[in-house]
């Protein structure tokens, strides 16, 4: 099946990933019970990358990295930026403009990703080259979150990779035994990595 054609497979991970995210914040002032901080850990730990694995995978789409797909997303971060503005000025007065609030800095990283990874992936080796910046980021104290800075290069490899080393069908991604133990063991290891930093 084209990727840009909707998938029940695809459709149900997005669905569950939303959800998990959902109860991810539900529980996450509850952390003095035990096992509600077990799930909420259980859930950061791979969310994050899960929703990049997906997003990666389907920017392979000439649509999604069209003009036109990145201004709606563009304007989606500056909706979502501006209501945020508005809610922390009325509620604190105070405003932080450079790092994003919340969710959007994702749309931002998106876009940059959607921007970058044709060019980057034509770069040998660019996929253990990207890994290993991604982690030594994550040690150099003036990489933060301005303009969602630190999270793009955090996450990054995971999009690359998925944006380099699948097909184009959504079937071979889960019907090709190799090629998805190779993924989810990149996957599980740069979960891994990234919550440990």
């Amino acid at each position: 099946m084209p990727i840009n054609e909707r998938s029940a497979y695809w459709d149900n991970i997005k669905g569950m990933l939303i959800a998990l995210v959902v109860l991810g914040h539900c529980l996450y002032a509850f952390q003095d019970e035990k096992l509600i901080k077990y799930i909420v850990i259980s859930i950061y730990y791979f969310h994050m990358p899960a929703f990049v694995f997906v997003s990666g995978f389907f920017s392979k789409s000439q649509n999604s990295r069209s003009g036109r797909s990145l201004v709606r997303l563009f304007a989606a971060f500056l909706l979502l930026t501006a209501v945020h503005l508005c809610i922390a000025l009325v509620t604190s007065g105070y405003l932080q403009i450079v790092k994003p609030y919340y969710s959007a800095w994702y749309l931002l990283a998106l876009i940059i990703w959607r921007l970058i990874t044709p060019y980057f992936s034509k770069i040998k080796g660019i996929i253990p080259l990207a890994l290993v910046v991604s982690l030594l980021a994550g040690f150099w104290g003036d990489i933060d979150n301005s303009f969602a800075f630190a999270r793009i290069i955090s996450f990054y490899p995971i999009s690359n990779r998925i944006f380099i080393n699948t097909q184009i069908t959504c079937g071979f991604l889960y019907t090709n035994p190799s090629v998805n133990c190779f993924h989810y063991k990149f996957f599980l290891f740069y979960s891994n990595t990234s919550l440990v930093i």
